[in-house]
């Protein structure tokens, strides 16, 4: 529902994460480490490896850029790095032998992208959470995803994997795979195969702008619009002028499947009914008259509209307060703002 974005210094923070050792002048070095343990210890495993390999083969050494497109890519790579892996590993839940040991292949591939130790042992989970800044969670829009340290015990949000980890084990660790975001949303995704069925993407996606949230009566009984009852609905629909209405459709229904959005939503017909509450008694007049009267306090009639309904109307804004698309999509509706 709301872009996010990685900064440049955390990309590079990400990259020394690999490199065992500083100042050394090879990359990835963890990464190739796992790899030729996998190669030593598990015969069935070696194709998987050999991908990661110049030339497709094991004495050639490694090829950094194709672990760099695992670690560093984004969906299109994702795509392509699926179609190309899949057809060299055993099924996921098949046991091999590694190390003498019985194991499950997905077992032996986090062993090389090892998400429990990047994410908590050596905290890189707190430091990603922390630099990104991710105040709301990025699906839903509906909860605050603070990052906060005190007296050495953090509270960040969880990370989601786009694509699943557990059938996309090789993707645990990629930086655009990890989606930082609310328990509810990551608990509630779980395996959903975004690969098959398709939800915004958040580093490409500006989701919120493509669909919008409307109010719809129940029974015809219009009651709500003035602030009386709550016989409506809160429905997601694409928004006017979106290309591939269809497909936009199709996405709205994903993240019902993923997430329970829309049955999320209609949770908060109480916040709904306040905002209509409001823009009825702060009308355009009631607005007016406060610009004219507090011109100190205000610097354009937007503040006083988000001081009205306690939230940021405008996209740029989204990702400050929760429920801020909700507020501008009936805001917008009940003809607070015109855009």
């Amino acid at each position: 529902m709301i872009k996010i974005s990685i900064s440049e210094r955390l990309k590079e923070k990400y990259k020394e994460y690999f490199n065992k050792y500083k100042n050394e002048t090879d990359t990835y070095i963890k990464i190739k480490e796992e790899l030729t343990k996998v190669a030593k210890n598990c015969e069935e495993m070696k194709n998987f490896v050999r991908y990661f390999c110049k030339d497709n083969k094991l004495k050639s050494g490694y090829d950094n850029k194709k672990i760099e497109d695992i670690l560093l890519g984004k969906i299109e790579d994702f795509n392509r790095i699926i179609k190309e892996m899949e057809p060299r590993i055993p099924n996921k839940n098949k046991k091999v032998k590694y190390n003498g040991k019985e194991i499950k292949v997905s077992e032996v591939i986090f062993k090389v992208f090892n998400y429990t130790e990047f994410s908590k042992i050596h905290k890189f989970g707190y430091t990603f959470a922390d630099e990104m800044k991710v105040d709301v969670c990025p699906y839903c829009n509906r909860q605050y995803t603070f990052t906060v340290k005190v007296k050495g015990k953090t509270v960040r949000p969880q990370f989601d994997h786009y694509y699943p980890k557990g059938l996309y084990p090789y993707l645990a660790v990629s930086l655009y795979n990890l989606v930082p975001c609310c328990s509810i949303c990551n608990q509630s995704k779980g395996e959903f195969n975004t690969k098959d069925k398709h939800i915004f993407y958040p580093y490409e996606d500006d989701g919120g702008k493509k669909f919008k949230f409307q109010t719809k009566p129940q029974d015809d009984d219009f009651d709500y619009f003035m602030g009386l009852g709550d016989k409506f609905n809160i429905e997601l629909i694409p928004n006017e002028g979106v290309e591939n209405k269809k497909e936009i459709q199709a996405i709205i229904d994903n993240l019902e499947d993923a997430f329970k959005l829309k049955s999320l939503y209609n949770k908060h017909k109480e916040y709904v009914i306040h905002i209509i509450r409001n823009s009825i008694v702060n009308n355009e007049s009631r607005i007016e008259e406060l610009w004219s009267n507090y011109p100190e306090i205000f610097d354009s009639k937007q503040e006083i509209i988000e001081a009205i309904f306690m939230n940021y109307i405008y996209p740029k804004d989204w990702g400050k307060r929760p429920l801020a698309k909700l507020t501008h999509d009936i805001c917008k509706e009940f003809g607070i703002i015109s855009k």
